[in-house]
């Protein structure tokens, strides 16, 4: 897998998890008490009343696992971007750090061009060509390589 393919997964990725976290905080925002007494107070009213507590927990529980595997994969992002230890290496030592903050704000956070060209402060042409070149830099040294800021050269 290429570094554009690789990037496209976690960008896939990164959208997940914010999606899973809306419907999430969507979910508890119906959880609660709703105007002190719950309709209908029969014997089976507390339990509708933490259906949506159940119906929330069980969504967390399906989703743990492709959520810990989305994070994983944005995690090695980061590791590709910023380096394997923080500020060491990755795209960040090799091609400046607008390029490596371009990179993770478009696929590890998942924005638009707009948005990130907003966060970097620079035009979304310059974002889009640093991409590129970014995506070239890792598939010609390698992922591995670019997380220890290895660039082959000798100075």
């Amino acid at each position: 897998m290429g570094a554009r393919e690789f990037f496209l997964s976690v960008y896939a990725a990164a959208e997940e998890v914010g999606r899973t976290r809306r419907t999430l905080a969507r979910m508890r925002s119906h959880e609660g008490l709703r105007g002190g007494i719950a309709a209908g107070s029969s014997s089976g009213s507390h339990a509708d009343s933490m259906r949506p507590t159940d119906e929330r927990m069980d969504f967390e529980e399906r989703m743990r696992a492709r959520l810990e595997t989305d994070r994983a994969i944005i995690d090695e992002a980061t590791a590709i971007i910023y380096g394997s230890k923080a500020g060491t290496g990755g795209v960040a030592a090799l091609l400046g750090t607008a390029t490596a903050d371009t990179l993770w704000w478009r696929y590890c956070m998942a924005k638009g061009w707009h948005e990130v060209s907003w966060q970097v402060e620079r035009s979304e042409s310059w974002c889009r060509t640093h991409v590129g070149l970014a995506f070239d830099l890792i598939d010609s040294l390698g992922a591995g390589a670019v997380k220890a800021g290895d660039g082959g050269a000798d100075w």
